[in-house]
């Protein structure tokens, strides 16, 4: 997509350039947002449709933001392709489109990623979590947002508003992938995770409250592994005002993006990569052969694993990536490179797409690229709630242009 195709325009409090609202023309032969105008029968105003030549895309950006974690897209990507092919085109919407008072909600589906490839949620557990809270709430569900841009997330709320013919928001709650329920941008503005309901394809629902979001962090875990491991999960209730103040807009559009740019890294060429780093404002901090590789214990929480690569032109160098779910970590020489909360993604060398934290194996030819996170992250608070002491690291948070050579 050329220059002409797309718009910036200021939102929120910061002019860091990936907290801007991207207006685009999703469709790659479209005129762009100087053409006409696409507006929803509430006189709402779309940035795009996403249409099923977008997931493919879609997915490759949700895998680099998920950091390694975020689950498989595969399961989410067809879902929301049939999706598409079933009911049209998915309206997004940003959210200044949003009424003021109207109520918007989070979804996502989470558990365990393995789970979701035996018993994978659908519409009747998206409606039946949605409508949980509008009974509690008493008020009828205007828009949704995806709770997180990271890993099977990114997909999974564009398919429900297909499903239930509701608007999707061009936002999200975190801007890349978090572990934890009560992770969010929106925890950091004081909006509760609560109440949530939780719906199951056994047909368990489990609506809960908590004092804290990590109470309901909590709450939710021992009610999904008594759920088949896997639940949709509708969160954050919130009004229209506090989902365009708190939330990190133009994710969605970001994420497509992102994915549209890797896409075009051609791997033979060697500046391949240079548009796409440009857009993330992101950089290669390594590139070395996958040499040990030791994963996290299954069901033990806090579990870590680790990653060593070897330096392809400097055997004697060596970075190692601690990761649980997501990357947390790098660090050579025992220094720290990069650190949660920006991103640390593994790419293959040979094709330039992302590798997860599941899929990484010795021998696999890697680059490690660092993207920094949502400038609200890297606030004194952000920092304590997603930083690497919050993971049980006893490292401070390293600024990712602190460490730029």
């Amino acid at each position: 997509m050329g220059e002409s195709l797309y718009s910036w325009l200021t939102v929120g409090r910061s002019s860091h350039p990936i907290d801007f609202f991207l207006m685009v023309d999703c469709s790659r032969g479209g005129t762009g947002v100087s053409g006409a105008v696409d507006l929803l029968s509430g006189g709402r105003v779309l940035v795009c449709r996403i249409r099923s030549e977008d997931v493919e895309d879609l997915a490759s950006g949700a895998t680099v933001l998920g950091a390694g974690g975020g689950g498989d897209t595969w399961v989410t990507g067809a879902m929301l392709f049939e999706a598409i092919g079933r009911f049209g085109s998915i309206e997004l919407i940003g959210p200044t489109q949003i009424g003021r008072d109207e109520l918007v909600l989070t979804i996502g589906m989470v558990g365990a990623p393995a789970a979701i490839l035996e018993q994978f949620p659908g519409p009747a557990e998206v409606e039946r979590a949605i409508r949980a809270l509008e009974r509690i709430l008493g008020q009828p569900c205007s828009a949704i947002m995806p709770l997180e841009v990271g890993g099977t997330n990114a997909l999974f709320p564009l398919a429900a508003s297909a499903w239930l013919g509701i608007p999707c928001v061009d936002a999200d709650a975190m801007r890349r992938a978090f572990p934890h329920v009560d992770m969010t941008l929106l925890a950091l503005e004081g909006i509760g995770a609560g109440p949530a309901a939780f719906t199951g394809c056994p047909g368990t629902d489990v609506v809960v409250r908590a004092p804290t979001n990590q109470g309901i962090e909590v709450m939710a875990r021992a009610c999904i592994r008594e759920m088949g491991l896997v639940a949709v999960m509708a969160a954050y209730p919130m009004t229209g005002t506090q989902c365009r103040e708190a939330s990190a807009h133009g994710s969605v559009t970001y994420c497509l993006e992102l994915g549209r740019k890797l896409a075009a890294a051609a791997p033979d060429h060697p500046h391949a990569l240079d548009d796409f780093l440009t857009f993330v404002h992101g950089r290669s901090l390594f590139e070395g052969v996958v040499v040990h590789v030791n994963r996290p214990v299954a069901g033990v929480p806090g579990s870590r694993g680790t990653v060593v690569l070897e330096h392809l032109a400097n055997p004697d160098r060596l970075l190692r990536v601690e990761f649980q779910t997501e990357n947390i970590v790098a660090l050579e020489e025992g220094r720290a490179v990069v650190t949660t909360p920006d991103l640390i993604v593994a790419l293959h060398l040979e094709t330039n797409q992302p590798i997860s934290t599941e899929a990484i194996s010795p021998g696999h030819r890697a680059r490690i690229i660092g993207i920094p996170a949502h400038p609200r992250w890297t606030t004194a608070d952000g920092i304590s709630l997603a930083g690497p002491r919050s993971y049980g690291y006893d490292l401070d948070y390293t600024s990712f242009e602190q460490t730029r050579e």
